[in-house]
């Protein structure tokens, strides 16, 4: 279950309005996902959602489970979700949605994605 907990207004740092939701199991807080709103060009490559889950819940498709119910209450159809090319986890996470795109990012000017990313696009179910 995700629970919201706070809307963050944009910064110089990041641009961006987002909303933040604890991912909940059991009563207590595994994790966190955010949903980014917009549709400029620095979404492309950081996506509208994105999630950790802490290391000692990790394993339990956790994240899974909240972006697909945070895919159930957002306005957008469609979406951008990011990661790294090596998150192999993250990769799995996302393909368990309704993926209609997906396609390597390579050559990006940013320190944080020298390596490129997969980027994919996910309409809800």
């Amino acid at each position: 279950m995700i629970k919201f907990l706070e809307k963050v207004q944009p910064t110089k740092m990041v641009p961006w309005v987002y909303d933040v939701y604890e991912i909940i199991e059991e009563e207590v807080c595994v994790g966190h996902i955010v949903y980014r709103y917009g549709d400029d060009d620095l979404l492309k490559y950081s996506g509208h959602i994105g999630y950790t889950i802490d290391e000692e819940y990790r394993g339990h498709h956790y994240a899974a489970k909240a972006l697909k119910e945070l895919l159930g209450i957002i306005a957008l159809e469609e979406v951008i979700i990011t990661c790294d090319l090596d998150n192999i986890a993250s990769q799995k996470t996302i393909e368990k949605c309704a993926v209609v795109h997906k396609e390597k990012v390579v050559g990006i000017q940013d320190p944080e994605y020298n390596q490129g990313l997969w980027r994919y696009r996910v309409r809800k179910s």
